[in-house]
C-alpha cells in the first residue's frame, strides 16, 4: 500500500515539473502570451485572484510593460478581485510615467477617478452579504466577508464602521443562535411529548409534528419568527399587535399559515390537514417576503384632530362622566435596524376628574436588562426601565423637551429581536394636540406641564 502511494505521488510530481520544465523551455515571448491566454481563461471564468497570480507571473517575465499595458489589466483585474488598494497603487505608479494625454494615461485616470464608486458600491454589495449571511446563522461566512470590506474600506467610511461593529457582535450573535437552537430543540421535544400525552389517533399528525421539530432543531429560530410576523400581521384577529416571542409555530397560527399557502399557491402535493404544518419550502417563501411593520393608524379614533405628526382623541362615549379620557398621541417615523413587528407609540392620556395624567409608551418593549437611552433633540432625558418599559425620571424636564424639541430618540436592546433598536418620533404638532387633549376633558391645569 505505501509503495504504491509514493509510485502515483512520484507520478504526479514528475508530471507537474516535467510540464513546468517544458513550459520554460519556451521562447520568453510565446510563456508571455501563454500566461496572457490563461489570464483571459481565469477573468472569463470569474476567478480574478487566479488572474492576479498570473499577472505576477507575467510582470516578472515582461517587466518592461509593468508600467504600460500590462499596468491597466492589472488594474483591472485589481478591481474584479475587489482588491481596490492594489488597484489604488498600479494606477498611480502608470500615471507617473505614462504619456499625459496618451489613450493609456487616458484609460488608467479614467479608471482611477471611478474607483471610489466602485469601491463603495462593491464594499456595500458585501455588506449586505455579511447581513444576509448573519440573517442564516452563517457566521463564518460573516467573519470572512467583514474583513474583506475591513481590508479595504477607509477607516473614516460608514461602511468601515457598520462592519466593525458587525464583526464585535459575531461571537455574541453565535452564542445567541447556539442558545436559541438549545431552546428550540427543547421545546421541540416537549411539544413532541405533550403530543404523546394526549395520546393523539392519527399518526399522520404526529409524523407532521416530528417533521415540524427537525425543522425546528436545525432552523434559525429568527426565520421561523419572521415566517409567524407575516401570519400574524395578515391574518391575525389582532393583527396590530405582535405574537409573543417564540422559536415554534403556535396552534392558533396553524389555520393561518394553511391560509398563507393558499394564497400563496403552495399547497401542490399537501392534504388540507397537511397545510397548517411547518416545512422548509415554506420557510423559503416566507423569507422571500419583506416584512413591513405594522403601523397604528388613530385617524378614525373618536374626536381625532391631527396637528403636524401628533393626534389629540378621546376614549369613552359620556364627555361629561369622571373617567371620559383623552389622549395626545404619536406613531414612530423611524426605527433601526427593521425588522421589528410594529412602530410604537407615545400617549399622554388624562382623565376628566383627577389631577394628574400619565406617559404611556404602547411598544416598544425592552429587554428588561437593557439600558434605556431617551434625548430630544440630541439632549439626553433620564429614564429608567421598569420591567421592559420607559420610565421618565424628570418629569417636567421631559415635557418642556417635548414641547420645545423637534426629534425625540429612544434607544434600548429590543425583547423581539434581542438587538439594538431605536426609534425617533417627531414632535411637530406636539403642543397643539396636548392643548386640545386639556381642552376636551376640561382640564386647564395639564397645561402647566408644558408651561
Amino acid at each position: 500500500m505505501r509503495v504504491t502511494a509514493f509510485i502515483v505521488l512520484s507520478a504526479v510530481v514528475f508530471a507537474w515539473f516535467g510540464g513546468a520544465l517544458a513550459q520554460t523551455n519556451l521562447p520568453v515571448h510565446v510563456q508571455a502570451d501563454l500566461l496572457r491566454v490563461r489570464i483571459d481563461d481565469a477573468l472569463t471564468r470569474g476567478r480574478a485572484d487566479e488572474a492576479l497570480a498570473l499577472l505576477d507571473e507575467l510582470t516578472v517575465l515582461q517587466p518592461e510593460a509593468a508600467n504600460g499595458d500590462l499596468a491597466l489589466l492589472e488594474a483591472r483585474t485589481a478591481v474584479a478581485a475587489g482588491d481596490f488598494s492594489r488597484a489604488e497603487a498600479v494606477l498611480a505608479r502608470m500615471l507617473s510615467v505614462a504619456e499625459r494625454g496618451s489613450d493609456s494615461y487616458n484609460a488608467a485616470l479614467a479608471l482611477l477617478a471611478s474607483l471610489e464608486q466602485q469601491r463603495n458600491t462593491r464594499l456595500s454589495a458585501l455588506l449586505r452579504d455579511a447581513r444576509r449571511a448573519d440573517t442564516l446563522g452563517q457566521f463564518d461566512l460573516v467573519e470572512e466577508t467583514l474583513t474583506r470590506i475591513l481590508n479595504q474600506a477607509q477607516q473614516g467610511d460608514p461602511v468601515y464602521g457598520e462592519a466593525l461593529r458587525l464583526l464585535a457582535q459575531v461571537p455574541e450573535r453565535r452564542a445567541q443562535l447556539a442558545a436559541a437552537q438549545e431552546t428550540a430543540a427543547r421545546m421541540a421535544l416537549e411539544a413532541q411529548a405533550a403530543a404523546r400525552e394526549q395520546n393523539l389517533a392519527a399518526q399522520g399528525r404526529q409524523a407532521l409534528l416530528d417533521a415540524e421539530r427537525d425543522i425546528y432543531l436545525s432552523a434559525d429560530p429568527q426565520a421561523v419568527l419572521h415566517l409567524r410576523w407575516i401570519l400574524n400581521s395578515r391574518y391575525g384577529v389582532r393583527s396590530w399587535e405582535a405574537p409573543e416571542p417564540s422559536p415554534y409555530l403556535t396552534e392558533a397560527e396553524r389555520p393561518l399559515l394553511a391560509q398563507f399557502r393558499r394564497d400563496s399557491g403552495a399547497t401542490a402535493g399537501l392534504r388540507v390537514e397537511e397545510l397548517g404544518y411547518l416545512d422548509r419550502d415554506i420557510l423559503l417563501a416566507a423569507a422571500g417576503i419583506a416584512f413591513e411593520p405594522r403601523r397604528p393608524d388613530f385617524s378614525a379614533a373618536d374626536r381625532a384632530e391631527r396637528s403636524g405628526d401628533w393626534i389629540s382623541t378621546t376614549l369613552g362615549d359620556d364627555p361629561t362622566a369622571g373617567d371620559f379620557e383623552c389622549d395626545a398621541l404619536t406613531v414612530a417615523t423611524a426605527m433601526r435596524p427593521l425588522p421589528e413587528y410594529g412602530y410604537p407609540v407615545i400617549r399622554l392620556s388624562a382623565q376628566r376628574e383627577g389631577s394628574d395624567g400619565d406617559i404611556r409608551f404602547r411598544r416598544p418593549v425592552f429587554d428588561i436588562a437593557s439600558e434605556i437611552d431617551l434625548r430630544i433633540d440630541g439632549r439626553q432625558i433620564a429614564a429608567t426601565n421598569s420591567d421592559g418599559a420607559v420610565s421618565v425620571t424628570r418629569f417636567s424636564e421631559f415635557m418642556q423637551g417635548l414641547r420645545a424639541g423637534q426629534v425625540m430618540t429612544l434607544r434600548g436592546v429590543s425583547a423581539t429581536t434581542n438587538r439594538m433598536v431605536t426609534y425617533e418620533f417627531s414632535l411637530r404638532g406636539f403642543t397643539r394636540s396636548f392643548q386640545r387633549m386639556a381642552q376636551l376633558c376640561s382640564r386647564p391645569d395639564l397645561l402647566n406641564w408644558i408651561r
